[in-house]
């Protein structure tokens, strides 16, 4: 096995259903390198409510393919247009895609 073999070949994305603006947008995956530093990212403005949604949305928003969709400027802006429950149903979503289940952790320490 090489490093390559574990490596992933494109971005995984899921959709989510807005439930006001009725469309359906998309929230990516991050990679392990991304996640650890958008981790150390959200510790430092755990105070900051809008800046938390906005790093959340602006690492998880993509198209389609997985590319970003907005930056954190941009997310910020759109947490002052967006309904509340679309707004949540992106972060919730994303957080869901990228949490590491306890059970998972535990299954591949035994492996």
């Amino acid at each position: 096995m090489q490093a390559s073999d574990i490596a992933l070949s494109g971005r995984i994305t899921r959709p989510v259903a807005l439930p006001v603006r009725k469309i359906t947008a998309y929230v990516r995956a991050l990679y392990a390198g991304e996640q650890i530093r958008f981790e150390e990212t959200l510790k430092a403005v755990k105070d900051d409510p809008a800046t938390f949604v906005a790093l959340h949305l602006s690492a998880y928003l993509c198209q389609e393919d997985g590319s970003p969709l907005v930056d954190v400027e941009q997310a910020r802006a759109l947490i002052d247009t967006a309904a509340p429950a679309d707004i949540r149903a992106l972060v919730e979503a994303g957080v869901n895609l990228n949490s590491v289940k306890d059970d998972a952790v535990e299954s591949a320490a035994k492996n």
